[in-house]
C-alpha cells in the first residue's frame, strides 16, 4: 500500500531539487478532508479572503 505522505513527500522533493530553492514549500503539511457544504464555502472565502503572496 502506498501511503499518501509518502507521495507527498516525493512530489515535495522532486519539485524542490528541480526549482533549486530551499525552502520551496512551508515547513508544515496539514491536510483537511471536506466534507460538506458548509465547510467548503468556509475554507473558500478563507483562501480568498487571505492570498499568498511571493516573499522575497
Amino acid at each position: 500500500m502506498i501511503l499518501l505522505s509518502k507521495v507527498l513527500q516525493a512530489l515535495k522533493l522532486s519539485v524542490a531539487v528541480q526549482f533549486g530553492e530551499w525552502p520551496f514549500w512551508q515547513a508544515r503539511y496539514y491536510d483537511f478532508n471536506v466534507y460538506t457544504e458548509k465547510k467548503r464555502i468556509e475554507k473558500l472565502r478563507y483562501m480568498h479572503r487571505n492570498p499568498v503572496t511571493r516573499s522575497g
